[in-house]
Formats: C-alpha cells, structure tokens, sequence
C-alpha cells in the first residue's frame, strides 16, 4: 500500500482495524476496516485526519469487491463508493476489467 499511495502507511487490515497513510507527505487520510473477506471483499470508511476538511475522516465508506477471472489468475474489481454528509449524498460506481 505504501508503494502504491503513501509515504507512510499504518494499517490492521480486519474488521474494527485502523489504517492511516501520509499521502505524498502532505496528507493523512484515516479509516476503519468494517468488512474483510480475503480474495473477495473489502469494506473500510475513509476521509482526511484534518480539521475542517471537507471529507473527514470516516465520512466516506468505500466497498470493493474483487471478481474471479475464469482465464488467468487474477482479478477485475469493481467499487461502490458512498458519502454523506448533512446536505449530500452522493454514490459512484466504477469499475476495472
């Protein structure tokens, strides 16, 4: 995860597990793991770790769901991402093939 986002990365990856990584160093986004299962699904809330942002931190639950593909040994993933906040909700799903 840190190779991929952050500089610095903390994270417990089962549900009620925290995770927390420093974004390019200027930035700390935080969350909680609400759902783990391995080679299938993962459920965590996310936001920024900073006053007034905002998206704060656990503002935002983000769900992926990883797709067997029948040919190779590996995955397509799609997402589904919620947030709310007092005056919005908004959804957005994607997806990779």
């Amino acid at each position: 995860m840190q190779s991929w986002l952050g500089t610095d990365v903390e994270f417990d990856a089962r549900p009620g597990g925290i995770y927390k990584v420093n974004v390019v160093g200027d930035h700390d986004a935080l969350g909680e793991f609400v759902e783990v299962i391995e080679n299938e699904k993962v459920v965590f809330t996310f936001g920024w770790n900073e006053p007034g942002h905002p998206i704060p931190a656990g503002s935002t639950k983000v769900a992926i769901t990883l797709i067997p593909r029948a040919t190779t040994r590996s995955f397509a993933w799609s997402t589904a991402v919620c947030r709310r906040t007092p005056s919005l909700t908004t959804k957005t799903v994607g997806s990779s093939s």
